[in-house]
């Protein structure tokens, strides 16, 4: 279980009235808050520092290129592909692969310590509709919180940013090529049987 001193969740006060566009906006600002007091609380941005602390383990494996990270809730842990880390490696992107790695821990630790908070799960009950935020939409919402979580405790530039967006793009276009002749179904036990 991730220790108390990272739990730090509070409701989202009028984000259901905001166009998508300024949900975003708020989301990004919740996640950077988050990070802020994080950072404060552990005294340190080092991811690796960060998850000792929190009890996160820290498990790399190789596994298709369908994702380059994961995480579990219970017990807490992030993975990380090393497929993906390889792959970085001979492209010409700017980014290496000592911080891609911490960016994808970074992200995953983003979803850990933040999704699943009152910041994205009361999106859909607070509005007053059947389904005011999609499935899609929540995992959209949940992934940029993750992106600007790790962006924030990377302390990014927009240039870097960039980088970090390019690589995982270019991994997800290699996944497309790599899993092309493969179902979903094997796509998905892939990505998650990695033993």
């Amino acid at each position: 279980m991730i220790r108390e001193i990272f739990v730090n969740r509070e409701p989202i006060d009028g984000l259901c009235g905001l166009p998508r566009e300024g949900r975003f906006r708020h989301i990004a600002a919740l996640a950077g808050k988050l990070c802020s007091a994080m950072i404060e609380r552990c005294q340190t941005r080092d991811v690796f520092q960060i998850c000792k602390l929190a009890g996160v383990k820290l498990d790399y494996r190789r596994w298709p290129l369908v994702t380059i990270g994961e995480c579990e809730r219970r017990p807490p842990t992030i993975r990380v592909n090393l497929a993906a880390l390889d792959y970085i490696e001979g492209t010409q992107i700017a980014i290496t692969r000592k911080s891609f790695e911490q960016i994808i821990i970074a992200h995953e630790l983003g979803h850990l310590l933040g999704t699943g908070s009152d910041a994205l799960a009361n999106e859909a009950p607070r509005s007053g509709l059947k389904t005011a935020v999609t499935e899609p939409e929540a995992l959209a919402f949940e992934e940029y919180f993750a992106g600007s979580f790790a962006a924030a405790l990377g302390d990014l530039s927009c240039g870097e940013h960039e980088n970090v967006r390019m690589a995982a793009y270019l991994c997800r276009v290699k996944s497309a090529q790599d899993t092309s002749s493969l179902s979903e179904e094997s796509i998905q036990e892939n990505s998650r049987g990695y033993a």
